[in-house]
């Protein structure tokens, strides 16, 4: 009673924020495992993603977080390449509606029009794992996206430094990865590629029950000149039923950091997992 209490809270808390600036998402996932040997290992796994969106009609709805894994060491994040409507302005809101004779309280009430839409998002994922020493490996991983709109290609190389900790409930990793993205919109191939780095921290601080943290951020080179691109922080509980099930709420604040997109906006997800 007492996880679900402090699941309603974080919930409630994060839903105050500005509805424009908030995304919201339901995942499931699956993952399968095959050790090859004590060092080699291959995952293939599959995600599918729900948003559900209320949307200003008159305005482009901020999709900044119409993507996959907000908690990237819980589950591989498959969408760190930007995408084109990552860089969509926040909507926002205008007061309308006026009375002659003076102002009264209904002047500042909002009558724009909103619907609410449910966008999709799948993933198939094969993942190569090899570890180079017992606190370093190095991964190679190909993904498959597919959505109500379009079909991308992501290829990932990363080197994962994870040391030994003193405390078996206390997990401690650094991920520096390059990733080439491919897109195809409206017919035309779109490459994109960028760099990230992530630092992240699992505390098992009650049997099954394990609270996440993680920081990120992302850059790539321009023109020759090498500019940083957004900034992550992810939050968050997980509580696993068992080997196989498990369950994650989490919060995530982002911030780009190119001057010309500089926006803000939070994240809520709910997900549930299946590991075999």
């Amino acid at each position: 009673m007492k996880n679900l209490t402090v699941l309603i809270v974080l919930l409630i808390v994060t839903l105050s924020l500005n509805a424009q600036q908030l995304g919201i998402n339901l995942r499931l996932d699956a993952a399968k495992s095959f050790k090859l040997d004590k060092k080699t290992k291959i995952e293939v796994s599959q995600q599918l993603q729900l948003t559900p969106e209320i949307k200003n009609i008159n305005r482009r709805y901020d999709r900044i977080f119409d993507e996959f894994e907000l908690f990237p060491f819980l589950r591989e994040d498959q969408d760190d390449v930007d995408d084109d409507d990552d860089d969509d302005k926040l909507g926002g809101t205008t007061s309308s509606g006026s009375t002659s004779g003076g102002s009264t309280n209904f002047n500042n009430l909002n009558d724009d029009p909103y619907r609410i839409d449910l966008s999709w998002r799948s993933s198939s994922t094969f993942d190569f794992d090899y570890k180079i020493r017992k606190w370093l490996r190095v991964g190679q991983s190909y993904s498959l996206l597919v959505d109500n709109e379009n079909l991308r290609h992501l290829s990932r190389t990363d080197l994962t430094l994870q040391p030994k900790m003193p405390s078996k409930k206390f997990d401690l990793q650094y991920r520096i990865a390059y990733q080439l993205g491919a897109e195809s919109r409206k017919g035309k191939l779109r490459l994109d590629s960028d760099f990230s780095s992530r630092l992240g921290t699992d505390w098992e601080f009650k049997n099954r029950h394990i609270w996440f943290n993680n920081f990120s951020v992302n850059g790539a080179f321009d023109d020759g000149i090498w500019e940083w691109d957004r900034f992550r922080y992810d939050t968050g509980l997980e509580y696993k039923f068992s080997k196989t099930h498990s369950f994650s709420f989490g919060y995530r604040f982002q911030q780009r950091l190119d001057r010309k997109k500089n926006a803000v906006s939070h994240g809520v997800s709910l997900a549930y997992s299946l590991d075999f």
